[in-house]
Order: structure tokens, then sequence, then C-alpha cells
């Protein structure tokens, strides 16, 4: 395509390239007011869509189902001793170390409870302290209501944590008679693939 470019010419005809609509020829009688500059350029892509390459099927029901009896649950089996203590990593998970990593996170939120505990009685001995008190009777009662409130929830949050962490521990009391047990049960060839998940 070539750059048209100067004044047209009573006999010359100029195609218009344009991303909508479609080319439109000039007439001949085409004034100087028509003097155009005509640049082609390739047509923009409206957007990327995935709808053209999508074929729905005619089946009616398709994904669907008509009837309760269609959809067969799948009986979940238990796995047998054999099959947990022939398991990959089945030694690294029986010493609990996601336990351990559980206690140290409720461990942080107790010490993190304890802070807060602290910063409130604070407060709550500097409102008992004043003499002359920055707000009316009422309001100061209030403040302290408050105050006593979130002491209470705070110890009540840290006791929980600590009987949450000792509850974790015991699991591990255990460990020695699990390990027994997989020993025995481990078999000596080698697994298959399938075997290891």
């Amino acid at each position: 395509m070539q750059l048209q470019l100067g004044r047209l010419k009573e006999h010359d005809e100029v195609v218009e390239r344009s991303p909508v609509k479609a080319p439109t020829k000039l007439s001949s009688t085409a004034t100087a007011e028509d003097e155009r500059r005509y640049v082609p350029y390739p047509k923009r892509l409206s957007g990327l869509t995935l709808l053209s390459t999508f074929r729905p099927t005619w089946k009616a029901c398709h994904n669907h189902f008509l009837r309760y009896s269609d959809v067969k649950l799948k009986d979940d089996r238990r796995p047998s001793v054999n099959e947990l203590a022939n398991q990959k990593n089945i030694q690294q998970r029986v010493h609990g170390w996601k336990l351990f990593h559980l206690s140290s996170q409720l461990n942080d939120m107790s010490d993190a409870e304890e802070e807060v505990l602290r910063r409130l009685a604070s407060v709550q001995e500097g409102l008992s302290a004043r003499t002359k008190p920055a707000f009316s009777g009422d309001e100061l009662t209030t403040v302290q209501e408050i105050v006593k409130g979130n002491i209470q929830r705070s110890k009540i949050a840290k006791d929980q944590l600590l009987e949450a962490n000792g509850m974790l521990m015991k699991l591990l009391e255990h460990k020695p008679r699990v390990l027994n047990i997989i020993q025995k049960n481990v078999s000596k060839r080698p697994l298959k693939k399938k075997e290891r998940t």
C-alpha cells in the first residue's frame, strides 16, 4: 500500500482505510477541503476471547444429573496399617514437626497476650491513681469498666492458648508406641511408585 500525499486531482480515486468502517471511495468531484493524508494501518483486535474456540455440545444432559441415582459416591477405603507404615516420610511425620511449629506459634500468641495484659494493667493503675480526673465521674467509670473487660478477655485468651498448647504436646506422648507399630509393619521390599503415595 502506498502513502498518498499532496493534492487530489479530479480523476484520482482514493480508498480510505478505517478499523471500524468498510473502505469508502471518494468521488472524482472532491474539492480542496477534502484533501487528506491517508495512511493504511492494520485493524486492531477488539479483545482476546476464548469463545471462538468453545463449541457447545448438543447433548442436553451433558454435565447435568437428572436423578439422585446418577451420582454414585465413591466409598473411601480406610488405609491399612501396612499402607500407612509404607508411606513416604512417615518417620518424620511421627515425630510431629508440624505440632512443634504450631506449638511455637501458640507460644508467640500467648506472649503477645501477656504484653497486652501488662499494658492494660498499667492503664488501669494510671486511671485509678489520678486525683483530679480529666473526665467526669460517669466517663471515668465507663473507661475503667472497658479496661477491666479487656483485661478479663485477655486473661481468658491467654489461658486458652496455654491449654491448647498443652493438649498439642500431649499428643506426642504416644510417639514411642506409634514408632514401634510402624517398624513392625514396614515392608522390607522396595516400594512401587503407586504404593509410596
